[in-house]
Formats: C-alpha cells, structure tokens, sequence
C-alpha cells in the first residue's frame, strides 16, 4: 500500500475548532458595528431636526425689526419691510408650523425624530428678544436618542 499524504482527522477538526472562534470574533464585531451605527444614525437625526429649527428662528429673528411672544406656544415676527411671521408649535401633532404651514420635517435613514417639546419666553427688552427652548426625540428600530437646545434670539434691527 501506497502512504498517502493527507491530514488527520486531530488535525481537521482542530482547524474546523478554531476557525469557528475565528469567524464567530467577526459575527460580533459586525453585531457591535451595526449597533453603534444604529445609535449614532438616532442621535443625528435628532441633532439634524434641532440645527434645523435652531437655524430657521436665526434667519428669520435676527433681521427682523421686532418680535412678540403671544404665548408660551406661539411668537410673531415682524421684518423691517412690515411682513410679519408666525410660529406655532402644536404639542398635539408635535408640529412646527410657519404662518399656518407645517415645517418640513427632516427624515434622516430609518430615524423618526420629532419635536417633543417647544416653548417661548419673552427675553428682555421683549420687543426683541425671545428665550427658546425646545427638546427632540429621535428613534430608530432599537435607539432612543433626545436633542434640543436653549437659546436666546435677539433682533438686530432697531
């Protein structure tokens, strides 16, 4: 009989054994990555909504001529050229609406955020400042992840 070079079966068994430990450490460094990914996608849709909104009462408070709070819920803002801007927040649809209009709500991958809270305060002079304060949500599948922010508007024209 011929001696045939092959492996044993010690030997197949003990690589079988060690390339399981070798791709079950990659299967749980993928679960990890999925999941912080995951967490990390909630925290910027919320992030995202918030520089929205932020930036969207910066535009519009900063040149305006004056402003006035008409509730905890609701500030008007007149431009220099006499137009005048409403905002409203509307806790029951979580909604931000501009002179009547829904703001376009921003969708960030699988993140649903929405604003949660929105609150203004007259700030001091009141005809030209307003304290705001507004906080988001922002889910995914398995992430919950809260955003806001607190600030102080001022209108720069006199």
């Amino acid at each position: 009989m011929k001696n045939i070079k092959a492996f044993t079966l010690i030997e197949v068994l003990i690589t079988a054994l060690l390339l399981s430990f070798v791709l079950a450490g990659v299967g749980s460094v993928l679960v990890i990555s999925s999941r912080e990914s995951e967490r990390a996608m909630a925290s910027t849709g919320g992030r995202m909504l918030s520089d929205a909104v932020f930036n969207i009462f910066l535009d519009t408070i900063r040149p305006a001529k004056s402003l006035s709070v008409v509730s905890d819920k609701k500030i008007r803002v007149t431009s220099e050229t006499g137009s005048v801007t409403e905002f409203e927040f509307v806790p029951a649809s979580n909604s931000l609406l501009r002179n009547g209009k829904k703001l376009v709500t921003l969708q960030f991958a699988n993140t649903d955020a929405k604003i949660t809270a929105l609150t203004f305060t007259n700030g001091t002079p009141a005809s030209k400042t307003v304290l705001v304060k507004m906080d988001v949500l922002s889910k995914t599948n398995d992430f919950v992840s809260s955003n806001g922010f607190s600030s102080q508007f001022y209108c720069r024209n006199n």
